[in-house]
C-alpha cells in the first residue's frame, strides 16, 4: 500500500490527481499502475482544480502582473542561489545588471498611470528581446529592472549586453 499523489488522464482525456492510499497493481511497460478504490472521478477533478489554482497562486506570487516578468521575490531567490553556487564552486561566475528608467515619474504625472503602465510593458518587451537565453530579467519595482546573467564569458560580453539593452531602450516608443 502506498500513500501519495498519483496523476493520470481519465478515459475522457481530463487530467486527474489522487491523494489517497493506493494499492499497487504492478507495472506495465515500466510504468507503475495503481488502484485507488476510494476515489470517485469528481474527487479527482476537485483535486486537479485545487492543484491548478495552487499553481496559479504560486506563479502570481513570483511574477509581476503588469509585465509578466519575474518579480523581486523570484529574482532575489535566483540571486541567492547564484551566490551560494559561487561559494561552493569558486570558478562559477555571474553578473547583475541594474536598469533604472530616468524621468519615468513625469510620464505618470503628465500622461497618467495607464500610459506609464503601457510604457513599462513596452520596456519589458524590449529588454526581454535583448537579454541572453537563460538570463533572468525581472521587474525589481516601479521603474527598475534587473538582469541576472549566469556564466558570462567575461566583462566584454556583459558590456555588449549592456549596450544592447541601452540601444533597445533608446528607440522611441
Amino acid at each position: 500500500l502506498y500513500n501519495g499523489v498519483i496523476s493520470g488522464v481519465s478515459l475522457e482525456g481530463t487530467h486527474f490527481f489522487y491523494e489517497n492510499p493506493l494499492a499497487s497493481l504492478g507495472h506495465h511497460h515500466r510504468t507503475p499502475w495503481f488502484l485507488c478504490p476510494c476515489c470517485p472521478p469528481n474527487v479527482a477533478r476537485t483535486i486537479a482544480s485545487l492543484r491548478a489554482a495552487h499553481d496559479r497562486l504560486v506563479h502570481d506570487a513570483i511574477h509581476d502582473p503588469l509585465t509578466r516578468l519575474p518579480n523581486r521575490v523570484l529574482f532575489m531567490e535566483r540571486l541567492d542561489r547564484a551566490m551560494a553556487r559561487r561559494v561552493r564552486h569558486p570558478d562559477y561566475r555571474f553578473a547583475v545588471l541594474f536598469i533604472d528608467l530616468d524621468r519615468f515619474k513625469p510620464v505618470n504625472d503628465s500622461f497618467g498611470h495607464q500610459a506609464g503602465d503601457e510604457l513599462l510593458v513596452q520596456v519589458a518587451g524590449r529588454l526581454r528581446a535583448s537579454v541572453r537565453r537563460g538570463d533572468v530579467l525581472a521587474r525589481f519595482g516601479g521603474d527598475e529592472f534587473v538582469v541576472l546573467c549566469e556564466h558570462p564569458a567575461g566583462q566584454r560580453e556583459m558590456g555588449e549586453l549592456a549596450d544592447r539593452l541601452i540601444h533597445a531602450l533608446s528607440e522611441p516608443v
